[in-house]
């Protein structure tokens, strides 16, 4: 069995804030506190979050501490609304999906 090698699971930190910077459009941010040479503020690519943790693609693991209110309570993947969410999706009384 082969492993994935795309970008979206194996791509570097640099690798997807220079895509970032080319092709998203960063609201709320000055983008050129963003710009690639000598970034002041340079954006951290996330790969995945579980519960308060958020996790780059070069395997640091960073805390949330400027989440949404509903990340604060409940964390990022949280097994129980995940289910709740699936089990709507497939019983179609979700409109958005």
């Amino acid at each position: 069995m082969s492993r994935c090698r795309c970008l979206r699971c194996h791509g570097l930190n640099e690798d997807w804030r220079r895509r970032s910077l080319a092709a998203v459009w960063h609201p709320c941010t000055q983008m050129k506190l963003h710009a690639p040479e000598g970034a002041a503020q340079p954006l951290v690519p996330i790969a995945r979050a579980e519960g308060v943790w958020l996790h780059d693609f070069e395997g640091r693991r960073l805390l949330d501490a400027i989440s949404s209110w509903w990340v604060n309570f409940f964390g990022h993947n949280h097994p129980a609304i995940l289910r709740t969410r699936m089990n709507a999706r497939f019983s179609g009384s979700m409109p958005m999906a």
